[in-house]
């Protein structure tokens, strides 16, 4: 969780006059709403209590032979905050990629601008990735000092010692993508031609067909708020944590 918070906090801020360039609403200071902290912190708090409720306090390696709902739980914990990771990273560095970011949900073929709800870019797509392997490391690391280390599995392709590594990089790929998918196609992203970027709330009379018109709804319907997207992207990449790392220990 830490590491989550002090990564994400640290990007935002990274550029942030350019960022703001881009989407109105940008964090200039890195800091969160409780809403958004609640969106990124419930679910992985509630697995943790979980945790602790059902294993208690171990120093077990991690196991699907020997140990599967621990190591289920453990998986569902790094899944989550992998996702928020990578969601994140994805977002504050994929709006300074370069190349202009393309709508998923209409399979790539539309260009859309940067900060739009449901654009991907190369940029952005390798950085999820790397955000949520860095929760895996994370977990990896903190397990080393901790004495906490892999039983020297020998079947499958991920050694024990950079198995969450993967895991973590694959869920914080399927949370950007999920949460992307999501923001698409249930949350509205408004474009302002006047002002040249993306804009949260449009003003009294800017939106199309109204006084001046400058204000265009470019992807999305207004069903889900931002926090709503992050809440159902973190949990479907939380459900599927546990059954990814048990596919990747037997394979």
């Amino acid at each position: 969780m830490i590491l989550f918070y002090q990564s994400s906090s640290m990007l935002t801020k990274f550029r942030s006059e350019t960022k703001a360039r881009f989407e109105e609403d940008h964090k200039q200071g890195g800091q969160r709403s409780a809403a958004q902290v609640l969106a990124c912190s419930f679910l992985g708090t509630l697995v943790a209590a979980a945790f602790a409720c059902i294993i208690g306090e171990d120093n077990e390696p991690l196991n699907f032979d020997k140990y599967p709902l621990r190591s289920q739980l453990l998986c569902a914990y790094v899944g989550h905050y992998a996702c928020c990771n990578g969601d994140t990273w994805a977002s504050e560095i994929g709006i300074l990629s370069p190349s202009s970011p393309r709508l998923v949900t209409v399979f790539f073929r539309r260009v859309v601008p940067r900060g739009t709800n449901g654009g991907m870019s190369w940029t952005g797509t390798g950085a999820s990735i790397a955000g949520g392997a860095f929760i895996g490391v994370g977990y990896t690391v903190v397990g080393f000092l901790l004495g906490i280390g892999d039983e020297g599995r020998r079947e499958g392709w991920v050694p024990g010692w950079m198995f969450m590594c993967v895991v973590g990089a694959t869920c914080g790929f399927l949370g950007s993508l999920c949460d992307s998918v999501l923001g698409g196609l249930l949350q509205p992203t408004w474009f302002c031609a006047d002002r040249k970027r993306v804009v949260k709330h449009p003003r009294e009379g800017e939106k199309e067909g109204g006084r001046r018109g400058s204000v265009t709804l470019i992807s999305g319907m207004n069903i889900l708020t931002n926090e709503q997207v992050n809440v159902l992207s973190v949990l479907v990449t939380t459900l599927l944590a546990p059954m990814l790392g048990r596919l990747l220990w037997y394979s």
